[in-house]
């Protein structure tokens, strides 16, 4: 007995060692004597392509593949060197010293030095550069009085000691600051180009010099983006694919027939309708996001500047049906602004905070009649006086469940809403001019902290869309980035949050998951929970 169970051991133990075996051989496969070219869809023409200026999750996955910063992240999230080969960190926490390799270049052959990083980031706290994400990376030195115009962005905490020793300099100790620098935000930027070509140097492939994996060899705006492997680039041995060709649609008929025919590999965009009968073709590759769909609201209009017609519009929602008849692709509904994902103290931001709308199923019915009541308080009967309004988004999917959201609006409230659809860019433009009165957009994580999130509602956001303005909010949100101790400063952003979910200038609807169609024979691709997807390694099946 004993002799037949040391037989099956071994068995046992020699099929793990082929599996083993051929998982490496897969994995360390030499792709370097073949020539891929990806054909992938990400959306349409970006809105800015300059790193500084960016607002859109979109083009991150562009700039991902054209530069590269301090730090990167490896495919489990974890912090790697990038341009810097090694860091110190001084004793109290607020002097980040990086080596910078002497192999770096960019993509027209001179070296990446320290003072290329000194200029990205003095020029994005530049109040010139009017980037409206810089109030969210504040804890550099001097970085909040040089953005409000106080003082010059030559006093940054920001120190090119030798071309290839950068110091940074923080207010106060972030333990989130290298994964802060991951962001195509603080990507180096040359100043000789832009300073020659400052309005259009992301246009043409000669000005739009960047120092990543990838070069921009030919672009056609509103049509192509086509980038070739960067041969100056320090790691570009590591580097599979030899072209990828960005085609700029947002077509999901186009995107559907053009990866079943084999003319397109990865697309954002699909007919969500079909999406069962593609994951069951192989067709979908589904990505836990990071990310928070919901609508802003003006709250300088006169109807909905009355926080019982905004408390009444987000409880006559049915997220569940949404999730359920209309996206249909692993949504979350949402009951609060941070979404499932971020950390914590012990566990998840968003399982410690709960929920602050009851969601539960069999709960819709009790949430109608307390909007009811709500919009009877704001002097609404049955929406009885009550403007109509514009809600203004994109085509595909986002109307569709506008659709949806306008008729329970109608049957449950009695009031009536129109729909502007727009470009992407334009709503993007139309939602920062403040020039609506509801509008969607989505919220992806840039950084794994709560921070991310609830610093969009401070009074001086330039992303505060909603215009929304409390001061107790704007303290809670300043303690907490001052706070060292992590279980006070959580406790104070839940707080924050308990407070934006309270005075409600903004209806979440759900936490996304990403469905992406993709080609069966696309294997490789590094997917971020982020939405910062790459194809530095991805390649063709045979």
């Amino acid at each position: 007995m004993l002799k037949k169970y040391f037989i099956l051991l071994i068995i046992l133990i020699y099929a793990i060692i082929s599996c083993s075996k051929m998982e490496n051989s897969i994995s360390n496969y030499n792709h370097s004597n073949k020539y891929y070219s990806l054909q992938i869809n990400i959306g349409e023409e970006p809105h800015i392509m300059d790193p500084s200026i960016n607002v859109t999750s979109d083009t991150l996955i562009y700039l991902n593949h054209i530069f590269e910063g301090l730090v990167s992240k490896d495919k489990d999230g974890k912090i790697i060197p990038a341009v810097a080969k090694s860091w110190n960190v001084s004793s109290d926490g607020l002097v980040y010293t990086f080596n910078l390799r002497d192999n770096a270049y960019w993509s027209d052959g001179n070296p990446v030095l320290a003072k290329d990083f000194v200029y990205s980031f003095r020029r994005l706290f530049d109040p010139k550069t009017k980037s409206k994400f810089a109030y969210q990376y504040s804890i550099i030195k001097n970085s909040k009085e040089i953005n409000k115009g106080e003082i010059e962005s030559k006093y940054l905490g920001i120190e090119a000691i030798d071309d290839y020793t950068l110091e940074i300099v923080l207010d106060v100790p972030s333990t989130y600051f290298l994964e802060i620098l991951t962001s195509p935000t603080f990507y180096p930027l040359r100043n000789d180009i832009i300073k020659l070509n400052e309005n259009n140097w992301t246009e043409k492939p000669e000005t739009f010099i960047g120092n990543g994996p990838f070069k921009i060899v030919d672009r056609k705006l509103d049509n192509f983006i086509i980038m070739e492997k960067n041969t100056y680039y320090w790691n570009s041995n590591e580097i599979i694919p030899s072209r990828l060709e960005f085609i700029l649609k947002n077509d999901s008929l186009y995107s559907l027939n053009a990866v079943k025919k084999g003319v397109l590999h990865f697309s954002r965009h699909f007919p969500i309708e079909d999406i069962k009968e593609l994951k069951d073709l192989g067709y979908i590759h589904d990505v836990p996001v990071i990310s928070t769909y919901f609508y802003f609201i003006n709250t300088t209009n006169k109807a909905l500047s009355d926080i019982n017609v905004r408390r009444a519009l987000s409880l006559s929602i049915d997220r569940n049906y949404i999730v359920e008849n209309i996206t249909r692709a692993g949504e979350k509904p949402a009951a609060a602004f941070v979404p499932y994902g971020i950390y914590g103290f012990f566990g998840g931001f968003r399982e410690n905070g709960g929920n602050y709308i009851d969601i539960s199923e069999g709960n819709y019915k009790n949430d109608v009649k307390k909007a009811q009541r709500l919009m009877m308080l704001a002097g609404y009967p049955n929406g009885n006086g009550f403007p109509v309004i514009t809600f203004k988004t994109t085509h595909g999917r986002n109307r569709n469940i506008f659709e949806a959201i306008r008729k329970m609006w109608k049957e449950n409230l009695g009031i009536n809403v129109e729909i502007e659809e727009l470009e992407s860019a334009d709503l993007s433009s139309e939602r920062f001019a403040k020039n609506f009165d509801i509008a969607s957009d989505n919220w992806n994580g840039d950084f794994n902290d709560p921070i991310n999130f609830l610093s969009v509602f401070l009074s001086s956001s330039p992303n505060n869309n909603s215009l929304y303005s409390n001061k107790r909010y704007d303290d809670l949100i300043k303690t907490a980035t001052l706070i060292t101790d992590t279980s006070h400063r959580m406790m104070t952003m839940h707080k924050a949050e308990e407070l934006l979910m309270t005075d409600m200038p903004i209806i979440p609807i759900y936490f996304a998951s990403e469905p992406i169609l993709i080609s069966p024979k696309l294997k490789g691709v590094q997917y971020d929970s982020m939405g910062q997807h790459n194809f530095y390694k991805a390649y063709l099946e045979d």
